[in-house]
C-alpha cells in the first residue's frame, strides 16, 4: 500500500476514534500517535511556455468555447478553477478604466449567492483582467452573455453533488492533457496557478501583490497589500505578467508569434 494511502486511512480511523472519545466510548484516541507526518509523493511545477502552447494548440478547436476561456482565464489570472466556472455575469466589472473579475461570494446588495464558494477568506478578491485575455476577446464574449441575460458566464459547468462547478472540467482536463502528451505527475490543472505565482516572481512583483493577486493567504494581516480593490483596478500589476513567447492571441492577430517557434 502506497504512504499516503495508508496515512489516509490511519486519518479516517482516527476521525472516528475522536468521535468516540466525544462519546465517552473511548479514554483517548490510540490512532493519533501512529498517523505519519505528511510527505508529498510529487513535487508541482508550473507549465512552461512550450507546455502552454501545446495545450492551446490542440485546443484551438474549441476557441471560444466555455472549457477555452476557463482556461484562458486561469494561465493569466492565478485563480482556482471553481473560483472561475461559477463566475456570474455580473461578476465582470470596470473601475477606473480598468476592467477586472469580482471573486466574491455576494451579490451587489451584500447578499450571500448560495451556490458560490471559496476556499478561504483571502479568496474573496477582485483581479484585473490580463491583457492577453481582453486581447482574445473576452470582453465581447461577456457582452454576447449580457445581451442574452445570462446570470452565470459559463453555463455549460453545472453545481456537482460536491458544491463545486469544477467536477467534469476537471475529469475532461485530466484526459486531455494526457492525450496532447502531458503525462508528467508534477503537472495538473493546478500546475495554472503555481506558473502564475512563478511569472509574477519573474515579473518582480512583491510577495504581497501576488498573494492579493492569487488570493493565497498571507501570514499575518499587516502582509496584505492595502486594499485588494485598489491592486484589482490596478490593472499594471498584471500586466507585467507574462509566459515568454506563449501567447492566447488569435492564429491571424499580429500579435500571435507562434508560427516562428
Amino acid at each position: 500500500m502506497a504512504p499516503l494511502t495508508r496515512r489516509n486511512y490511519l486519518v479516517h480511523l482516527s476521525a472516528l476514534c475522536n468521535t468516540a472519545v466525544r462519546a465517552d466510548w473511548l479514554d483517548r484516541n490510540p490512532v493519533t500517535e501512529f498517523i505519519p507526518e505528511r510527505r508529498n509523493m510529487v513535487k508541482r511545477r508550473g507549465y512552461n511556455a512550450d507546455e502552454l502552447r501545446q495545450v492551446f494548440d490542440a485546443l484551438e478547436v474549441e476557441r471560444g468555447s466555455d472549457r477555452w476561456w476557463v482556461l484562458s482565464i486561469l494561465v493569466f489570472s492565478g485563480a482556482r478553477a471553481n473560483e472561475i466556472c461559477q463566475l456570474q455575469v455580473g461578476d465582470v466589472k470596470n473601475a477606473e478604466g480598468f476592467d477586472y473579475l469580482d471573486l466574491s461570494r455576494f451579490d451587489a446588495d451584500g447578499v450571500a449567492v448560495e451556490d458560490k464558494t471559496l476556499k478561504t477568506a483571502q479568496s474573496d478578491r477582485s483581479i484585473p483582467l490580463h491583457p492577453e485575455v481582453i486581447g482574445a476577446g473576452f470582453l465581447e464574449f461577456v457582452e454576447a452573455a449580457r445581451a442574452a441575460e445570462r446570470d452565470r458566464l459559463f453555463p455549460s459547468f453545472r453545481l456537482h453533488a460536491s458544491g463545486t462547478y469544477t467536477h467534469d472540467f476537471s475529469k475532461w482536463y485530466g484526459r486531455f492533457r494526457r492525450r496532447v502528451g502531458l503525462t508528467s505527475p508534477a503537472t495538473n490543472m493546478h500546475s495554472l496557478r503555481h506558473g502564475f505565482r512563478d511569472a509574477g516572481r519573474r515579473a518582480e512583483l512583491s510577495k504581497e501583490v501576488i498573494d492579493a493577486l492569487g488570493g493565497w493567504a498571507a501570514k499575518d494581516v499587516g502582509e496584505l497589500y492595502g486594499d485588494r480593490h485598489a491592486i484589482a483596478v490596478n490593472g499594471a500589476h498584471m500586466a507585467r505578467i507574462g509566459f515568454g513567447s506563449f501567447t492566447i492571441a488569435p492564429p491571424d492577430s499580429p500579435a500571435d508569434d507562434r508560427s516562428d517557434h
